[in-house]
């Protein structure tokens, strides 16, 4: 009967075998030896659950985001189609305009020449007839018959209008067809631009994508998978600073190492900071609704028919403001409300923008996440929890440039967390970032 587990074998054994083979080994009752297997199933299952919680978590934002490509592409299927069909509309009048005015014209000067070509037939058909008259007068002996028919037989007077019959096409075409060539030119010119999918290298389900790049706008985005269904808006009130073109990168960024400055991440001092903020209508996502004062975005359910440009974003629902900060501090507020999902933080200003990425600092995106009722930086994989209370309403980041130091903080109270990047390689431009809201969401 197996009544000892023999942990040198890992196997079940008999009493017998404990006294002969397995007297040198360790051994234990199969009833400790199941307490103690027991307590790893536990922490087994709870790992498990961990990783399944947050594998439903990127497999519902994989999902999501896919949903988004889907909607924006066949929004820009339609608008491509719509524009192509105004362009068959527009060449078939151009056709029907010109060639049937070359139609016309030709079939006047036919019918004119037509016309003539009948009366000159009977007329040579007369002159004919008279010609061999006079041949038949010319050999007549009777004086008196020739007199009487020689005025009948006279060519009558010529029409003075046949030489100055014209028979042309007044074509005026030079511009219509130096338009048409200029047309054609252009058209044969357009390409689809071919996506540029970032490397990929050693992924995690979420994935790790390349290089840090410069920031020179202040820029909220908003995941489009965040904002799924709501209409948000956002507002923003404080004075504009235009910065140049700029540099601003990370080797990495690791809550974990946070370090606290009092200097710096005091929020009554960082509140002197306070800046405003202005959205660029030219980044904003298509399904983004912006005020007329450039303040407020909000969510629309229908695509709107903006220009594309290549600072669009195409699948995030992200906006980006006018503003750019070269050096300096910097410090702006976000009132979040009671929304469960959205993103705040620092973005560069060439960081990807057109197809589907992580926002990561190694993309540009610095920033903090708010889903599920838990605050998280987002760190590449795993993202890192950030303590924070349990009802954020309104959220201030405090940008130190010279330093390389983004700051969070619980406006109405103390500091959310403080977050320290190792370095800046250039003291050049960078910008805030906002994401998401299932309600409202202002700029302080």
């Amino acid at each position: 009967m197996l009544e000892v587990f023999c942990r040198t074998c890992q196997s079940c054994i008999c009493a017998i075998c404990v006294l002969e083979e397995h007297r040198t080994h360790k051994t234990v009752s199969v009833q400790t030896e199941r307490l103690s297997k027991q307590k790893q199933v536990s922490r087994t299952e709870q790992e498990i659950q961990t990783r399944i919680k947050q594998k439903d978590l990127y497999l519902n934002e994989l999902q999501r985001k896919l949903n988004s490509v889907k909607a924006y592409a066949d929004g820009e299927r339609s608008e491509v189609d719509r524009l192509l069909d105004d362009v068959a509309q527009a060449l078939e009048r151009v056709r029907t305009l010109v060639v049937g005015g070359i139609d016309e014209q030709l079939h006047a000067v036919m019918s004119r020449g037509e016309e003539l070509t009948q009366r000159l037939e009977a007329e040579l058909s007369d002159l004919n007839r008279r010609r061999s008259e006079l041949e038949a007068q010319a050999t007549n002996q009777d004086h008196i018959r020739f007199l009487q028919s020689f005025d009948a037989a006279a060519p009558p007077a010529d029409s003075a209008e046949d030489d100055d019959e014209q028979f042309s096409l007044q074509f005026q075409l030079s511009e219509v067809k130096s338009g048409l060539n200029q047309v054609r030119d252009q058209l044969s010119q357009i390409r689809m631009a071919p996506a540029q999918a970032p490397p990929r290298e050693g992924r995690d389900s979420y994935g790790a994508i390349p290089a840090p790049v410069p920031l020179s706008e202040v820029a909220w985005s908003e995941s489009m998978m965040s904002m799924r269904g709501s209409s948000t808006s956002l507002h923003s009130s404080s004075p504009s600073h235009r910065g140049s073109t700029a540099s601003l990168r990370r080797s990495h960024w690791n809550l974990k190492d946070v370090k606290k400055n009092k200097a710096i991440t005091g929020h009554k001092k960082a509140k002197v900071y306070m800046e405003d903020v202005a959205l660029n209508p030219i980044t904003a996502y298509p399904f983004l609704i912006l005020s007329e004062d450039r303040k407020q975005v909000k969510r629309g359910e229908k695509l709107q028919f903006y220009r594309n440009s290549p600072q669009r974003f195409d699948v995030w629902s992200c906006v980006i403001a006018k503003e750019g900060y070269a050096a300096g501090r910097h410090y702006w507020e976000v009132f979040v409300g009671e929304n469960k999902d959205w993103k705040v933080g620092v973005v560069s200003e060439s960081a990807q923008r057109k197809g589907l990425f992580d926002m990561m600092p190694a993309n540009g995106y610095h920033a903090i996440w708010w889903s599920g009722g838990q605050l998280r930086a987002l760190t590449p994989p795993p993202l890192t929890k950030v303590k924070a209370p349990p009802k954020l309403r309104q959220v201030g980041v405090y940008l130190d440039h010279d330093v390389g130091q983004v700051s969070f903080f619980n406006a109405k109270r103390a500091p959310t967390s403080t977050a320290s990047s190792t370095a800046w390689s250039s003291a050049r431009g960078c910008s805030p970032c906002w994401a998401r809201a299932t309600r409202r969401c202002l700029w302080c």
